[in-house]
């Protein structure tokens, strides 16, 4: 796939996005992980294209947010 089709139809990153959102919000602390971890690797390319940025940026700060909070929570 070019840069252009990548940013006009990004099903494949809107799938890992999806996966590491329900990931992040289970009660697994090992799922939990597995997503920070899918997000880490996943962040080198999702930086290269600023519209892909702009679109889940926001999306993925949430899950990751979500899950230390739960993390937290977890430990009390």
């Amino acid at each position: 796939m070019t840069d252009k089709e990548i940013e006009e139809n990004p099903v494949n990153i809107k799938s890992l996005v999806r996966r590491i959102e329900s990931n992040s919000n289970h009660p697994d602390p090992f799922k939990r992980l597995s997503s920070v971890l899918c997000f880490n690797k996943i962040f080198a390319v999702l930086r290269e294209f600023d519209p892909l940025v702009d679109r889940f940026c926001l999306e993925i700060c949430y899950s990751v947010l979500q899950s230390l909070k739960m993390c937290y929570d977890q430990l009390e």
